[in-house]
């Protein structure tokens, strides 16, 4: 399961978008579970810039 939440901060008076990613309990792994986030981002056109999911993660953490 995957959850898409908005974190409030006092440091920053706009609400910052972030993404959970739980166990995967119903997919094969966690490259499955971005995989569908992509395809639901782009079905109701909430892919800005065409990023896949795994760029995004990856790029955090580089």
């Amino acid at each position: 399961m995957t959850a898409l939440y908005f974190s409030l901060s006092t440091d920053n008076p706009t609400p910052a978008p972030k993404i959970c990613f739980y166990p995967a309990n119903f997919a094969a792994n966690d490259e499955v579970i971005g995989q569908g986030i992509d395809e639901w981002l782009q079905k109701y056109g909430w892919n800005e810039g065409g990023k896949p999911m795994k760029e995004r993660v990856r790029s955090v953490f580089r």
